[in-house]
């Protein structure tokens, strides 16, 4: 869903430069065993992306440039529309939510007014502190911010890796993605036998994604403040280096924190692949907590919001188990994950200018980032890392700073 500080990324090339050596462990052993190549380009995967790019596996589009830096890998263009193509007009049908789609002008409405219960609700389940809100507010991502456009996703993006002395972040929040996050809603509704008014689901749908995005900022911001203390980006460092950023929390997230054996078994180079996943994990953390705490407002029993949950993990589960078997396919192909990686993210940003059709279907920040999603981490586990990072003399010291800068 969310495309975190999606300038940086899709104008810059992948910087991290870990390379994919033979595993010493294989990917789980419960993955199955991989489908005839006839069938790839076909229903077999829920995932679009993973049926995209197993038929691009499979095509004759990639190609090495070794005098390339960035991109030693490259997918031809004029070889990977047509696979493509026949992806998407393979796309099962699939019945959609029952509410018309949502306009700018009502969502940007409803933005505002769940973005404020989304960050009284977190304040008063004690997952943000209040002065941590209050330095994000003012230094990071003001509600003024917020905007809407009629694209599918939503995304939280920054231009710093330090607090600025305005708050300068944007929140976007496209209506298509609220649409797919009704149907989400939708099935795990209706495989659980619950019964949802129309208003109710769009309801959710906004509170999910808000809490969303709203999460990837209090993981910058927590991200910041760790940086400043360790002084990671006190020099000589390339400012576009979001891995680096990403990494600061290491190895405390990935080995203690929300520790998850399946990431570490795709990635058996733990860090830094398996860090990647730490910003979706833990903002879809804060998505699943947001849908706990807008069913029980609406008054569903405990019982179905156990069921709905479970519903849609599940779900991500199947999806993450198609990603560990499209990851252990690029590794058998030869391919560094990074490098493959570099080379869509390439591909995507051709396909905008001339197939925007087709772009969905190329994931820019596939491995362990687009694995996030599918691992969230628990309420227990947010506590723990809010409580492991956030230390309230320094945020206080900021907001003092802030204040002083004011008069």
């Amino acid at each position: 869903m969310s495309e975190v500080n999606l300038a940086i990324l899709e104008a810059s090339p992948d910087q991290g430069h870990e390379i994919i050596t033979p595993a010493e462990r294989e990917i789980s052993s419960s993955i199955p065993d991989l489908p005839p190549l006839e069938e790839i380009a076909s229903k077999t995967y829920q995932s679009s992306v993973v049926r995209s790019i197993n038929a691009l596996l499979d095509g004759d589009a990639i190609y090495e440039d070794p005098d390339s830096r960035w991109y030693p890998l490259k997918f031809e263009p004029e070889k990977s529309i047509p696979i493509l193509e026949a992806v998407k007009a393979s796309e099962p049908i699939v019945e959609v939510a029952k509410n018309e789609p949502i306009s700018q002008d009502e969502l940007q409405l409803m933005l505002f007014v769940q973005y404020e219960k989304t960050v009284a609700s977190l304040q008063a389940l004690g997952i943000v502190p209040a002065a941590l809100a209050k330095l994000i507010e003012t230094r990071l991502l003001s509600s003024k911010n917020i905007r809407t456009t009629d694209a599918s996703t939503a995304h939280f993006s920054w231009d710093s890796y330090s607090f600025a002395a305005e708050p300068g972040a944007d929140f976007m929040f496209g209506t298509g993605c609220v649409t797919t996050f009704e149907q989400k809603i939708l099935d795990a509704a209706n495989n659980t036998g619950l019964q949802l008014p129309a208003s109710d689901v769009r309801e959710v749908a906004v509170r999910m994604i808000v809490s969303h995005e709203y999460g990837h900022a209090v993981d910058t911001a927590v991200k910041m403040l760790v940086a400043e203390k360790k002084g990671t980006f006190a020099s000589g460092l390339d400012d576009e280096d979001f891995d680096t950023f990403n990494r600061v929390i290491e190895p405390e997230f990935t080995e203690s924190i929300a520790r998850n054996e399946e990431i570490i078994a795709m990635f058996p180079d733990a860090l830094p692949e398996a860090s990647k996943s730490s910003n979706e994990r833990i903002s879809t953390g804060f998505e699943l907590l947001a849908l706990r705490s807008i069913l029980e407002e609406k008054g569903v029993s405990k019982e179905d919001i156990i069921s709905v949950v479970a519903n849609l993990q599940q779900q991500e589960h199947v999806k993450a188990q198609e990603y560990a078997q499209l990851f252990k396919r690029i590794k058998e192909k030869g391919y560094p994950l990074s490098d493959f990686r570099s080379g869509l993210g390439a591909l995507r940003g051709y396909l905008e200018a001339v197939r925007p059709d087709l772009k969905q279907f190329v994931l820019y920040h596939l491995g362990g980032r687009s694995i996030g999603y599918s691992y969230p981490i628990s309420q227990q586990q947010l506590e723990g890392y809010i409580d492991t990072f956030y230390h309230k003399d320094q945020v206080e010291q900021k907001l003092t700073e802030q204040k002083g800068g004011e008069e």
